[in-house]
């Protein structure tokens, strides 16, 4: 007889060790995408979730350690664009970094990276809270639809935030805070004039 080769039958797991080693790796591939992805930011003045506006980033959680920006979208004059920004915070060696990514002025994502670093207080006089937010000098009844934007900037001052989004024409978003027993106001002004006004939550500005 020629020589014969012997080889082992495949081990086979028992059901119930089978189904575990399927768990063990769904949750190992699981904690590997959540490394990288989070679905809130915790900070000092509260959580903030995708669908959040920026006013809320910035009332809760202070300015970023890094902003920055890219446009998408250029309007005809080429004054405003509609921007892609992406702001890092760092909170310390003890905590992962977040970056939190924005268009239109609402939050899309958030991204979580590796643990922040011990960085240098910042400058005296810097913008640390929601004491920054400039409270709108009007009333919040004070505004029309059919003004024109000279008429809104007169009335209720510089707005916290000017953002452009994306219609069926482009519409200019303009942010204005009336303080926390208010809501904040987004006036959307087409072609010169107010066309809309949409009330977020209460506001921050004290």
């Amino acid at each position: 007889m020629g020589n014969r080769v012997l080889r082992a039958a495949p081990r086979r797991l028992a059901p119930n060790r089978s189904r575990a080693v399927r768990w063990v790796i769904s949750a190992a591939l699981a904690l590997g995408s959540a490394a990288a992805s989070a679905d809130s930011i915790d900070c000092a003045g509260g959580i903030v979730s995708a669908g959040d506006s920026r006013l809320d980033l910035l009332a809760k959680c202070g300015p970023p350690a890094l902003q920055e920006a890219e446009p998408i979208l250029v309007t005809a004059s080429g004054d405003l664009s509609l921007l892609l920004e992406w702001w890092t915070y760092n909170f310390g060696p003890q905590r992962f970094i977040h970056v939190v990514k924005l268009r239109g002025g609402k939050v899309l994502a958030i991204e979580r990276g590796g643990y922040g670093y011990e960085l240098p207080e910042p400058p005296r006089g810097a913008p640390r809270d929601a004491a920054a937010i400039p409270r709108a000098r009007c009333a919040s009844d004070a505004l029309r639809l059919g003004d024109r934007t000279f008429d809104v900037l007169a009335k209720c001052g510089e707005p916290v935030f000017r953002d452009l989004r994306r219609r069926e024409t482009v519409i200019e978003v303009w942010t204005y805070d009336f303080g926390p027993s208010s809501f904040v106001r987004y006036v959307e002004l087409e072609g010169g004039r107010l066309v809309r006004i949409r009330t977020g939550s209460y506001g921050y500005s004290r």
